[in-house]
């Protein structure tokens, strides 16, 4: 059976970004204080983890433009700053970090809606399934996904420009297909 997988824009991604990034930050100046100040047991694991966390940020500002994955130096920095709340004995810290890397990790995830002939996965957190008999229409056009509820909701999403676009004559005829086989069921 055809199935369609397209991916739908993330408009937030860069103000997610840029919240990791004062996150990151954040968690930097605080290890630099605790570690000049000695307010730590340990100075070493404060200083040790800013100045990973400091190496990180500039390597990634370096070369960011050469690669493509964007999950990489939040993950690495994530990683350090729980590491180094748990090195230091700092436990609620940690798990605040942790819980602020699983928010981010979901909110930059791919937004890939995918359609079936038996239903139609919607990327919403968690994932929802549609069958084609809650619809009363789906439709692809000009870039924009509209999907119409028989309920009166409606969802429409621009769609992320790629090498291979859906040809949007053939997802819409496909689509009509899905809708009248569940109409008639």
């Amino acid at each position: 059976m055809k199935k369609y997988e397209i991916v739908l824009q993330n408009k937030k991604a860069k103000i997610y970004s840029t919240i990791s990034w004062l996150i990151i930050a954040l968690n930097l100046l605080i290890f630099l204080y605790l570690g000049i100040a000695k307010l730590a047991e340990q100075v070493r694991y404060p200083l040790l983890g800013a100045s990973l966390l400091a190496l990180i940020s500039i390597f990634y500002f370096i070369v960011r433009n050469k690669k493509n994955n964007e999950n990489s130096p939040f993950i690495m920095s994530f990683i350090i700053i729980v590491l180094t709340w748990i090195m230091m004995g700092f436990y609620l810290p940690a798990a605040i970090n942790l819980l602020l890397f699983f928010f981010q990790d979901i909110t930059r995830r791919n937004l890939e809606i995918v359609i079936a002939g038996e239903k139609i996965t919607y990327p919403s957190f968690p994932k929802r399934t549609i069958l084609w008999n809650e619809l009363s229409n789906l439709i692809l056009k000009d870039g924009l996904l509209t999907i119409d509820f028989k309920n009166n909701k409606i969802i429409q999403q621009l769609i992320e420009k790629t090498e291979h676009p859906v040809n949007e004559k053939e997802f819409n005829d496909f689509c009509n297909k899905q809708l009248q086989s569940a109409a008639s069921t």
